[in-house]
Formats: structure tokens, sequence, C-alpha cells
């Protein structure tokens, strides 16, 4: 057990590490989520290392303040007698902890200078600083480096070319890093345009501090790699010369309004090419091409890199191109998001297996895209891609039974498929067992955790899965539906808010935590923000049901939207109709969305707050039915035994009460 617990926001993630560093270098061990085990449970866990630290460190700030869990730490530590207050930005500690000193680091950063002198007092550090600990590296006892997670910064070219964002990256990870991989982006040569040439550099500046995120990866900074690049070296010596294992080079034309760009991931050892894209977007609007080119780069260099631990390793007897289907699968599940990219991560994966039918990992990657996929993904009846999971997975498992994402399809089946919550735990801590650093485990076991109505410990594996795969989004969409169960209105507000215009789909979660649960004050701060976020998908007509809309949840104002058209899907717009008096109109969207959804989605009628269906449309008859659809039933079952009883049916007499 760790002699310092440190209890924080998760939005002061990095001034936690920051800390956690100079604790670790001052010759105390210390304890914070990022050192759960994989598979562990949270809780449990939290508890022991609660127990038996000799030192709390709470970290007040104007996010802490408002975390149940940050107050229940500092209770457990004022109570005992071990609390170290300690305020990032000046904001004092709440009620019940303001009798305590609190020791004011605002004007300090932490991590310059090793651990501050008050700090070092209240843990009884005699030395904070030793001479030789360079305080931007911090170190353990052992001298084992901490990871930091380096996070996206925005940056402007010529006040045209802005970074991508990686939504609100925030993660822990186990331990030290081992680095698999150097990687330098060489800028870009650029033709057509003068006056664009200095794209060239500045795409390659703002794809490098992007990559920054992917755990495992070690980029050389872009001033070392310019230097390289001046001295017009030949292409076999680019390595040697920046110490790097790959590179990525380019090139950028620009034809009138039209702008296209190659990228080639080279191994710089050998020269070969790895991976190569084509991309084209438009002149005007630049930092979607850069958003779309980093994603994409991303999860090439993941796959190509082996950095998000594939199972392909070490096949070495696989025919290159069943392994390069594999690889090029791979690149494509991470944005799979996209349903163009689920269906060509599908399609290459299919390519392996027929190319080489024993080579389970493939069997594998079919399984797991189907696990998550329903006849909304891909032209199939429900119960056929079922089938096709279930041939697939038992094959892969076949060929090899501990190949995590074979493990994982069969966790995911078990919860969309069948709604059962059991089944995807078992198969979801082997899988963490076998690999406790697989970002694909721990969205699993954050999914399970959500539907298990467990949303705070989700929370941590959801970030420990967003720190493996940054560019996820299907990942961070499943965050978001965490915060929803929190009714962390602030939480979901800064995630959207990362989003690079225009962002639809952030814009609706956003509108939904709003209308579920926001206030009057951030009515009137956030709508027309909202509205903005979502750019040219939402029309006049949109943008006036949404006001419509928010005005009637929040200030209980009565108001008229249209009916059902015929094309609406799914259980927030049938709640939205229902609320609005077009109560047959709701039930029509739900049986035309009903044999698409997965278990989980049953969770959009049981959220707390505002946004479910009235009390008397819940007694009615077509309402009951939806919970008797066996795979939604069983999560509800499952639930109802923990005492969550958010949005079920009612009989008419508790209706009419």
């Amino acid at each position: 057990m760790a002699d310092v617990f440190l209890s924080y926001a998760r939005e002061d993630q990095p001034d936690a590490e920051r800390l956690a560093g100079a604790i670790e270098v001052s010759g105390r061990t210390v304890w914070w989520d990022r050192h759960i085990v994989g598979g562990s449970e949270f809780s449990s866990e939290i508890e022991n290392q609660l127990k038996a630290a000799r030192k709390i460190i709470v970290l007040w700030s104007a996010h802490s303040v408002r975390s149940r869990w940050v107050r229940d730490e500092a209770s457990v530590a004022a109570d005992s007698g071990r609390l170290v207050s300690v305020s990032l930005d000046g904001t004092p500690p709440p009620l019940g902890f303001r009798q305590f000193h609190y020791i004011d680091l605002a004007s300090r950063p932490i991590g310059e200078g090793g651990l501050p002198p008050e700090v070092a007092a209240a843990l009884g550090v005699v030395s904070a600083a030793p001479q030789d600990a360079d305080p931007s590296l911090p170190r353990g006892r052992k001298g084992l480096p901490l990871l930091l997670l380096a996070m996206i910064s925005l940056l402007l070219v010529a006040g045209t070319l802005s970074l991508w964002r990686s939504d609100g990256l925030r993660g822990f990870f186990e331990g030290p890093a081992e680095q698999k991989a150097t990687l330098a982006i060489l800028p870009f040569s650029v033709g057509g345009d003068d006056e664009l040439a200095h794209l060239g550099k500045g795409l390659a500046i703002a794809l490098s501090n992007g990559l920054s995120v992917l755990h495992g990866l070690t980029l050389i900074s872009t001033t070392s790699t310019q230097a390289v690049v001046d001295r017009e070296l030949p292409t076999n010596e680019i390595g040697d010369a920046l110490g790097a294992t790959h590179f990525v080079e380019g090139d950028i034309r620009i034809d009138g309004e039209r702008v296209n760009a190659t990228l080639r991931l080279i191994d710089a050892r050998t020269e070969r090419q790895l991976w190569s894209e084509a991309f084209a977007g438009e002149r005007g609007n630049l930092p979607d091409l850069e958003r779309r080119i980093g994603n994409q780069l991303a999860a090439a260099v993941k796959a190509r890199l082996g950095l998000s631990g594939g199972d392909f390793r070490g096949h070495e007897n696989i025919d290159p191109r069943a392994y390069d289907a594999y690889l090029r699968g791979m690149e494509h599940l991470s944005v799979r998001f996209d349903r163009e990219k689920r269906a060509e991560s599908l399609r290459q994966f299919r390519i392996a297996a027929d190319i080489e039918p024993e080579f389970a990992a493939a069997h594998a990657g079919i399984a797991y895209v189907l696990s998550l996929s329903t006849s909304y993904h891909f032209p199939l009846s429900l119960d056929t891609i079922m089938a096709q999971q279930k041939a697939a997975n038992d094959r892969a498992l076949e060929l090899d039974p501990d190949n995590v994402m074979a493990i994982l399809a069969r966790a995911n089946a078990a919860h969309n498929y069948h709604g059962d919550i059991d089944a995807s735990f078992k198969f979801t801590r082997r899988a963490l067992e076998l690999d406790p650093n697989s970002g694909l485990a721990h969205y699993s076991m954050g999914s399970s955790l959500l539907m298990a109505g467990r949303p705070q410990e989700a929370l941590l594996h959801y970030d420990r899965a967003i720190a493996a795969d940054p560019f996820n989004l299907v990942q961070k969409i499943f965050r978001i539906l965490a915060y929803h169960e929190l009714q962390d209105y602030q939480a979901i507000k800064a995630e959207a808010s990362q989003c690079v215009r225009p962002c639809p789909g952030a814009a609706w979660e956003w509108f939904d935590a709003l209308a579920g649960y926001g206030t009057p004050f951030d009515l009137k701060q956030d709508l027309d923000t909202i509205i903005t976020l979502g750019g040219d998908e939402f029309d006049d007509k949109i943008r006036s049901e949404m006001r419509t809309v928010a005005r009637y949840f929040v200030l209980g104002e009565k108001g008229h939207i249209s009916g059902d058209d015929g094309s609406g899907r799914g259980f927030p717009y049938a709640i939205l109709l229902a609320h609005f008096g077009h109560i047959d109109d709701a039930f029509k969207v739900i049986d035309r969305s009903i044999d698409d959804m997965q278990a989980d989605e049953i969770l959009l009628l049981t959220r707390p707050g505002r946004l479910v269906f009235p009390e008397h449309v819940r007694s009615d008859p077509r309402y009951h039915a939806i919970f008797e659809v066996p795979r939604f039933k069983a999560v509800i079952e499952y639930r109802r035994k923990a005492g969550i009883t958010n949005g079920l049916p009612i009989h008419p007499v508790q209706a009419a009460r």
C-alpha cells in the first residue's frame, strides 16, 4: 500500500499527475486511480487504499468541489486526521472542510522546482527536491519514469490551420510505458499555390502534436525534424540522423478550391512503405481535412506499429496479403463511427480470413465488428448478424482460446444481443487478465458497468480505453452516456465544447443534458452555443423546435413541435414526441427502430432527470411491451435487483395518483 492517497477531479488530472511525480521524487509512494489494477473492483480498491494511506491529499479546485467522490474521500481523511488540503486554482475547500488549513498552489505551477515546501512539510519529507531530479521528468523511488499524458494544444498556422482535437482526453495508466516506436513527421511538400506553402510545415507540426497522446509512441520534435530535412539527406539516412524507427512523409497539392494530400508511413531502416492514404478537402475548410488526416494516421500508426496490442504479432507464417488486410481492418476499426469505415473494416477482416482460414485474429476481427453492429450498420437482419458473429467468434476461439479480441467479441455479444451483464463481466475480466492494458477490454468493461448502473466506475474504464485509443469517437460517446447517468451537465458541456464545428452529434448530447437536467441559467447561457455547434445540420425548423423543447423541459413553458414524418428513429425522439402530445407517433418511431436496437439502448428510457416518458405514457401497454423484449428485460431485471427503477413501466393506478 502507498504512503499517500491522492484525491482529485478528473478535469485536474494533469496537475494530479505532476504532483504524484513530485511526491515520488521525494521518496514517498503515492496512489491515485491511475494505479488501479485492470479488472479489479474500483470501489473496493479505492476503499482499501484510503484506509492504508498515511496521508490523504485532496486537490481542491472549481471542478473538485462539485465532485461527490472527492468530498467523500475528503470526509474520510478529515475524520481520521490524515487530511492535507491543497487548492490548485485558489478555490477554497467547500463547507465542512474550511476549518482545516489548506495550501494554495494557484500561483505556483506544480512540478516546477520539485515538491512544494508546504506539501513536503505536511508529508514529513525532509528533502523535497533532490539535486539530480529533473522536475519535468518525474521519477519514482526506483528511477522508473512516470508516463506523462501529452494533451493536444491548439495550433494556428497563418490564421488558417487549427489542430484537430481529441475530445477532452483524460486517462491513467498502470505504470511506465515501454516505448515501442519513435516517429518523425517530416514537413510535407506543397505545390499549386505559394500562398499556402506554410501548410507543409504546419500540418506536420499539428499531426505531431496530435499523435503525442498515443500510448507507447515517442515523437521526434518538429525542430529536430526540420533541422535534418534542411540538411537534404537521402531517405536512408533520415532515420539514423533523427534516431527514428519510422517517419511520415507526404505531399499537398492545391487545385483551385480543392486540396489533395497524400501521406506515407515509412520504415526508416528498410525504407519500406508500410501505409499510404490519399485525402481530399476544401481550401475553405482546412481544419476538417486536418482532422480527417489526423484520425486516419493515428489509426494507421496504432495498427502498423503495434501500439494497440493487436493479436497479429508473432504470426510470422501468415500470408502477407492476409496480414495487410488484417492491418487495414484494424485501421478502420477505431473510426467505425463512420458506417463506411465500419463496413470497410469488416470487409478487410473477411479478406484476411478468406486468404488465411487459420488466421485466428482475422476471425476475431470479424466477430468483434459484428458484435457491435445491428441492421442499422449492415443491410442484414439482426438474427443474421448474430449468427455470422457467433460463427466467426467460435472459429477464432477454436484457433486461439486466449485471443483477447475474440474474448471481447463474446463479451460484446452477451452484452449487446442478450443483455447478459454477468456474462459480459465474466468474459471482459478474462480479457483483462490476459491484457490489463487493452483499450478494447476497458471499453467493454466500461460498457458493462454502465449497463449495470455503476457509471462512476464505468468512467474510469472509459478514460483508460480512450487513453489507449484517443481518436475513437465511439468510446467518447459512451463516456458521455456515463455522464448522463450521473447528471453531470458540466462534464458533458466540457466534452461537447471541445468538438470542432460543425459537430451535430456532440450538440445533440449537450442538448439532451440541457433538457434533462440543465438549469434556467444553463438554458440562457448555452442554448445558442449548442445550436451553433450543430452547424448546417440544424436547419431553421430544427433550431426553432430545439428552442421550444428546451424551454418546455427547463422552464415548463408549453409549446408545439411537429409529429413524426416517418423518418425519425430512437427512444430520445420518441420521448420528445410523447411529451408534446404525439403519443401514437412516439410508439410508431419505437416500432420502426426497436429491431435494430442493442440491449444497452434501453438505458435511454431509464436515465435520471426530466428526459423520460411522462407517467401517463409509462402506464400504456405499448410501453410495457418494450420491457418484455428479452434483451431489454434482462438488463432491467439486473438493474431492478440493484434498486435502479427510474423510467420503468407503471400500472394505471400509479399513474392516476
